[in-house]
């Protein structure tokens, strides 16, 4: 069972733009505290108890969920620095709760660069996967659009990429058109929603993202922040040849979906 220091160690990690925090490190320690002589017959006295460590691949792995045929990431599963992003967990005066499912792993996102309309691809979130298996995956993402008074077109949208041996499985958007920032864009008017449909490409067409993926390929995707107070709880990427997914304006992803297409909940046990 993960425990929840895993994620404040993922939190540490990023704030400090993994400066002293990387993927192949087995913890968080100071290097010095690992040079531990061999015939040291140190020991832990009474009342003493075992540090914990924290390892960053653990982290990542824990705000990931793989099947046979979707990938879903929690909106921090990510090594990049969060930038112009905000990091909001439960008991913060931002945190967009909800009785039924409220944030997943109890944390999302809230883009806070731009302005609520538009804004140029900044501060870039990467996420890695493997493949699970060969396939035409759609992807989409649960949204909050914290709108304060603005119009209902607003806070709803970022800029998504993608980088690895794919291409485009609509025709609506060419490879290329993917693997450049793309604006991606959906519906939770002052609730929890979806993104759903990109918005761009060459023939500017407003439609369903997906991709040709390999099993046993590495991928990047990459979330870029758009709109000004956008909020992401989790991503998912999906196979539609043996999944469907409910979407539409202010459908919530989570409530009308089957829960193993959300991220984990033992990130936060």
């Amino acid at each position: 069972m993960v425990t929840k220091h895993y994620l404040s160690a993922l939190i540490v990690c990023i704030s400090l733009n993994l400066i002293s925090c990387s993927s192949e490190s087995d913890s968080l320690e100071d290097n010095e505290t690992n040079l531990v002589d061999e015939n040291s017959t140190d020991s832990l006295t009474d009342g003493e108890t075992e540090p914990e460590t924290n390892d960053t691949e653990n982290v990542l792995s824990c705000l990931k969920t793989l099947g046979t045929n979707y990938v879903v990431f929690d909106a921090e599963a990510t090594e990049s620095p969060l930038d112009q992003w905000k990091l909001i967990t439960k008991g913060d005066s931002d945190y967009l709760d909800k009785e039924s499912h409220g944030p997943i792993n109890e944390t999302h996102l809230e883009f806070t660069g731009n302005n609520q309309g538009s804004g140029p691809a900044t501060s870039p979130l990467d996420y890695v996967f493997t493949a699970p298996s060969s396939g035409e995956y759609k992807l989409l993402m649960r949204l909050y659009q914290r709108l304060e008074g603005a119009e209902e077109d607003k806070s709803n949208d970022v800029y998504i990429k993608m980088a690895g041996n794919f291409t485009s499985a609509t025709d609506k958007y060419t490879t290329e058109d993917l693997q450049t920032d793309l604006k991606f864009f959906g519906r939770g008017v002052n609730q929890w929603g979806a993104v759903y449909s990109g918005d761009g490409g060459e023939a500017h067409n407003k439609s369903a993202v997906l991709y040709n993926l390999i099993e046993g390929e590495e991928y990047t995707f990459t979330m870029s922040g758009r709109s000004q107070k956008a909020n992401i709880d989790y991503i998912l990427l999906y196979d539609t040849k043996d999944i469907s997914i409910t979407t539409g304006a202010n459908k919530d992803l989570a409530e009308l979906n089957d829960a193993q297409y959300r991220p984990d909940w033992d990130c936060n046990q």
